[in-house]
């Protein structure tokens, strides 16, 4: 299953890249991280996090999963394991259209099991689209 999005950002895609490559700073701002530890063994030039979400607020219940960080440029992606029976991958690419707007493309392929996937998908889009825009007041606030 894949899906892709595209979102516009008010700010330079060095500000965006530092946000959305520094996970505990992004968990500060997603809505359902809780918590992200980076795991000390990990490979410095693709680094590994441990991952507390609550996936719903009705129900009083976290998980841990992990995510794995890989970088090409303007491109990133995380890969995300430890799911049941799941495996999913976030990509995000990066394109400026001007000093201060960036186009933020989202690429998201799970693999696993197909009731998994879409109930998966549908908390995944949902928490992006709240991550976004957190993001982009997050930004308005500083001009």
């Amino acid at each position: 299953m894949k899906l892709n999005k595209t979102y516009h950002l008010p700010a330079n895609s060095n500000e965006i890249r530092q946000i959305l490559t520094d996970l505990p700073h992004y968990g500060r701002l997603h809505p359902l991280i809780r918590n992200v530890e980076m795991i000390p063994a990990s490979d410095s030039e693709n680094p590994s996090y441990k991952i507390i979400e609550q996936p719903y607020s009705w129900i009083p219940i976290n998980i841990q999963y992990y995510a794995t960080l890989k970088f090409w440029g303007d491109e990133f992606e995380y890969e995300i394991t430890g799911i049941p029976l799941m495996t999913a991958w976030i990509r995000y690419v990066l394109t400026e259209i001007g000093p201060k707007e960036t186009e933020v493309s989202f690429h998201l392929k799970i693999i696993g099991m197909p009731l998994g996937k879409n109930i998966l998908q549908s908390k995944m889009v949902a928490a992006q689209n709240q991550l976004m825009e957190a993001m982009r007041v997050a930004f308005l606030s500083k001009e």
